[in-house]
């Protein structure tokens, strides 16, 4: 991948970090608790990815890039703990809401997931420098 594939690749997760970001209220009008929880997992997600990839590291599974997240930026400081803890939060409520057939998330804990989620969001572009 060139440099600049890289840049553009990065700014295509950006825009669907937002984008996916953007559906949860729609989700959440709506009382799509387990799919709303699945975006915001997602946007989160892409972010992640992005911000990862600005680094130089791809990876193709969760896993891979949760653990990453954690080695390149939480343990070097640039993203706090409680900020990787919601996102490991965020990838088991999305698990639970996608895979279990009798665990079911709720308007209480979605409404109070979804700042988090916008904070994150947020926080992650500004590690990110975009030409």
């Amino acid at each position: 991948m060139t440099e600049g594939e890289r840049i553009d690749l990065v700014a295509l997760r950006v825009q669907n970090a937002k984008a996916t970001l953007a559906e949860v209220p729609v989700h959440i009008n709506n009382g799509f608790w387990n799919t709303a929880t699945n975006r915001m997992y997602y946007a989160c997600y892409y972010m992640v990815a992005a911000l990862l990839l600005q680094a130089g590291v791809q990876l193709k599974t969760h896993a891979g890039v949760r653990q990453a997240f954690g080695k390149e930026f939480v343990l070097k400081g640039l993203v706090s703990r409680e900020k990787a803890r919601f996102f490991s939060i965020l990838y088991d409520y999305r698990q639970t809401g996608d895979y279990d057939d009798f665990i079911r998330m709720d308007e209480e804990k979605v409404k109070e997931l979804y700042p988090q989620a916008v904070d994150f969001i947020a926080d992650l572009e500004k590690l990110i420098m975009l030409p």
